[in-house]
């Protein structure tokens, strides 16, 4: 990858006037395909992520089983629609287990529960099984395709002006079909969504989930205030989050209304064009943890992109660090291939792989190091007091400017860095913080209607 993109692009949107596109309909066209754009064709992709292997056919079969059971599923949540009228709406992603094995999303959690159970709603993004936290399931909107197929497609000169500039500030060319395709299946999100929100007209829209910016242009035109809840680092080169500092609130924008954030560390990172509010959440702030290991230990934390590089260097530590376990904690975008990894690792003894059996808080909290490339664990692990070595490889960059004054973080280039840095007393070194304990004043505020 390349570093330096997003100043790049932030002076291309201005430059070339992008955020005007669509502004006489209200339509903000230019925020809707700007992060598909900018990850798909902008951004150099690389090699890393790791070959995938034919699905077992009994996986299949299961897959295709529990594709008919959600069907079933979403007819029985229509017939309950009426029952959610009026209640505030909650779109999450969940990722974790709880101690009765059901998902749930920790960036939500605490503000869901803050709201009775009879004055809100919990939309599932993921392909999860039914918990307690998730009253209605995404798949729903699936089934309200009236009218899908008459959405317009994306304006030939609108495209040639998106196209040109990337041309000139990028040289890359864009294909009108896979832009125009994704841009289509936006409209119909909007679509489906404004059905929605006019079927149950909820009071306010929380989104704890990657890029949905459909629900909040469906929200803004029925008048639902919206909030985007922090699901990651807030860091330059993160487009989600990144937009050029001339833009505002005003602006032809696709953006919440408001936006929560995990503490104060955060306010001076990136112009979001919103509402900012310090929410907090205890979840980084654990009352106790579970002891998985004996001894302490090495966590690397993976993620299927990054899988290319993780893996060979887990061997590299596993030989180095021989007296040390290796835990290998696994993205929740690879949980479902856990055996496959476990397998790949069963020739070393030292080496574990975790997934979703194992929390994240109690593992960091029993470790002496936590490696990444780029993920927001190595925000949590400094919450914790604890060394993160970032691997150069990849989009490592993304975490250099955020972290560049934190003691307790290193670049590092191969095993042996990581070796070294093991060994390094940092005893002496203040910890650094990112979060803050739950607010419920700010909470009881947001949630007032």
């Amino acid at each position: 990858m390349e570093e330096g993109l997003m100043s790049t692009f932030h002076k291309m949107e201005i430059k070339c006037g992008l955020f005007e596109i669509g502004q006489d309909e209200h339509f903000p066209v230019w925020d809707l395909l700007r992060v598909y754009i900018y990850n798909s064709y902008i951004k150099q992709q690389g090699n890393a992520q790791a070959p995938r292997k034919r699905t077992p056919l009994p996986v299949v079969i299961k897959g295709t089983a529990s594709n008919i059971l959600y069907l079933f599923k979403s007819l029985w949540d229509c017939m309950r629609l009426p029952f959610y009228r009026g209640r505030m709406f909650f779109y999450e992603s969940a990722h974790e287990v709880d101690e009765k094995g059901c998902y749930y999303n920790h960036i939500s959690r605490q503000l869901i529960e803050a709201v009775p159970p009879h004055k809100r709603v919990v939309i599932n993004c993921r392909d999860t099984s039914p918990t307690r936290f998730h009253d209605l399931n995404i798949n729903i909107l699936g089934l309200f395709k009236i009218g899908s197929i008459w959405e317009s497609a994306l304006k030939n000169d609108d495209f040639h002006k998106i196209k040109k500039a990337v041309k000139e500030y990028f040289n890359k060319e864009l294909p009108y079909d896979s832009v125009n395709s994704y841009f289509v299946t936006q409209k119909i999100r909007i679509k489906r969504y404004g059905f929605l929100f006019k079927l149950l007209k909820p009071e306010k829209v929380f989104v704890a989930a990657d890029i949905r910016k459909f629900i909040y242009i469906a929200a803004k035109r029925r008048g639902i205030e919206t909030f985007e809840m922090q699901h990651a680092g807030i860091v330059f080169e993160y487009p989600s989050y990144s937009y050029p500092t001339e833009v505002t609130r005003e602006w032809n924008i696709a953006f919440a209304d408001n936006y929560l954030q995990f503490g104060p560390a955060w306010s001076g990172v990136n112009n979001i064009p919103a509402k900012r509010w310090v929410l907090g959440n205890d979840y980084f702030f654990p009352q106790k943890s579970e002891r998985y290991f004996n001894e302490n230990y090495v966590l690397l934390i993976s993620n299927f992109k990054h899988a290319y590089y993780l893996k060979p260097l887990a061997r590299e530590l596993s030989g180095m660090l021989k007296d040390k376990q290796i835990i290998y904690k696994l993205h929740p975008n690879e949980f479902k291939r856990s055996e496959e990894y476990k397998d790949e690792f069963k020739d070393l003894p030292n080496v574990h792989v975790v997934d979703k059996d194992y929390n994240l808080q109690s593992l960091i909290a029993y470790t002496d190091m936590v490696v990444v490339i780029y993920s927001s664990v190595c925000f949590e692990a400094l919450n914790q007091g604890k060394k993160v070595a970032v691997l150069m490889r990849d989009n490592y960059y993304i975490l250099k400017d955020t972290l560049k004054n934190v003691d307790l973080v290193k670049n590092v280039d191969s095993a042996r860095d990581i070796a070294e840095f093991y060994n390094a007393d940092l005893s002496s070194v203040d910890n650094y913080t990112f979060y803050s304990h739950f607010d419920n004043q700010i909470a009881n505020e947001i949630l007032r209607v």
